[in-house]
């Protein structure tokens, strides 16, 4: 999802907030009382800033990797189609007491390699009939020697075996995809669901699930999903829905992001969305941000409707920057565009900065739609100087521009600030 971040930008690069030339000090010989003036103009004009950008729910990976393909897994062994070219080279036998067997096809015109194999047995049922208990379901084929698909499934509840119709129990479905020096792992432990088969596999139980992209032996990409509640499935039936404990991590050449959340998962992973939510990012050469949304409840979840605290921190060679926003959600849990801003605190720090620490609150007098600009409310802000010096501002913003009293303890007056930081008008007591 889109999100720039011009609070981090801020807090990381600090080049487009110190541009004036009085970013380190007074200039040389002027009066320092314009010099304070500028600096609380900047400081406002990146708190407006931080009032339009401040949703991480907007950049929170919600979706939930997996499919419950094992019943076409299944089908697929000694079912393949052959070509014009390709030879047939299919077996069976006994192994461990059950029955091994074997397809393989080989097409090398097109370079197609095919190598399925089956192990099982044959066993009494209690009514007289007899049941065929799958050991090992394995389909692997090759593609022009660079891409190659291995998927496995074993039995997962440790009685040794899985039936593709009325089993109680549960089985793994692990994929393993190859393409020159990129390999993608999936994971999933299932169950039939209700009606106890495998086909279709709408109402499948999936009980959790793993993907990991590796480069050579870099992870490159991984994610974990795990019930919210131990023995739940994080997914059941057609339309059904449960929390799942998400963890993913992303490596990118410049960063590397971490995220762990909670998720009311649906098959549809558009339908999904957080019930808490954190993530750390750091990037190459320093620079760790973290995000962390959570409820007023002892859990700290939240749930659509709620009001939330929605924790942004950034830090860079000693440089911080700490935004607390309070938000009220969607009472539509999947759609963050009804998501509202109530007030907002940011609170910028750098020591080895003339302008070492401001501060601007803000109240609005109504929600803000994400992504929106407030309309009005009440705004304090400050600026404590390297000196010991300080400014602060006590006031409004309203129709564009800031509007309210200042105060240095020496000197205090009515001021107007445009929306980009410039002082309009300025009125000493």
């Amino acid at each position: 999802m889109k999100r720039f971040i011009s609070i981090l930008c801020a807090a990381l690069v600090m080049a487009a907030c110190d541009a004036s030339s009085t970013a380190n000090g007074p200039r040389a010989g002027g009066e320092d009382f314009p010099n304070t003036m500028q600096a609380l103009g900047r400081a406002l004009a990146l708190g407006a800033d931080s009032s339009g950008d401040w949703n991480s729910l907007d950049s929170a990976d919600i979706a939930v990797s997996g499919d419950a393909s094992l019943s076409d897994t299944a089908r697929l062994v000694a079912a393949r189609g052959q070509g014009l070219w390709c030879s047939d080279t299919s077996y069976d036998g006994v192994l461990s007491g059950g029955i091994y067997f074997k397809v393989g096809v080989k097409c090398p015109k097109i370079g197609l390699m095919i190598q399925d194999s089956l192990a099982l047995s044959v066993v009494d049922r209690a009514d007289g009939g007899k049941d065929t208990v799958f050991k090992v379901v394995q389909v692997d084929s090759t593609l022009l020697g660079e891409y190659r698909k291995l998927i496995t499934i074993v039995d997962a509840d440790g009685d040794g075996g899985f039936l593709l119709r009325n089993d109680p129990g549960r089985a793994v479905l692990s994929a393993r995809k190859t393409a020159g020096r990129w390999t993608l792992w999936n994971r999933m432990v299932m169950d039939p669901g209700p009606d106890g088969l495998w086909d279709p596999g709408e109402d499948n139980h999936v009980y959790s699930g793993s993907r990991t992209l590796l480069l050579l032996a870099d992870t490159i990409q991984h994610e974990q999903y795990t019930p919210h509640v131990a023995g739940a499935p994080l997914l059941a039936g057609k339309t059904d829905s449960n929390l799942v404990w998400v963890d993913k991590i992303r490596r990118h050449p410049l960063r590397v992001r971490t995220e762990r959340g909670v998720l009311m998962a649906f098959r549809d992973s558009s339908r999904n969305y957080p019930a808490f939510w954190r993530s750390r990012t750091e990037w190459v050469g320093g620079g760790v941000r973290f995000e962390t949304v959570f409820g007023s409840r002892a859990d700290s979840q939240f749930v659509a409707g709620d009001t939330v605290t929605i924790l942004d921190r950034a830090m860079r060679d000693g440089d911080s920057l700490r935004v607390e926003v309070r938000a009220k959600l969607s009472p539509v849990p999947s759609d963050r565009t009804r998501d509202s801003l109530l007030s907002l605190r940011a609170e910028r720090y750098r020591p080895g900065r003339f302008e070492r620490n401001s501060v601007w609150e803000f109240v609005s007098d109504r929600p803000i739609g994400n992504g929106k600009d407030a309309d009005s409310g009440d705004l304090f802000a400050r600026v404590d100087f390297s000196d010991g010096r300080w400014i602060q501002f006590d006031g409004r913003w309203e129709l564009g521009v800031f509007s309210g009293t200042f105060s240095t303890g020496n000197d205090s007056g009515s001021i107007v600030v445009n929306r980009d930081g410039s002082v309009r008008s300025l009125v000493r007591k």
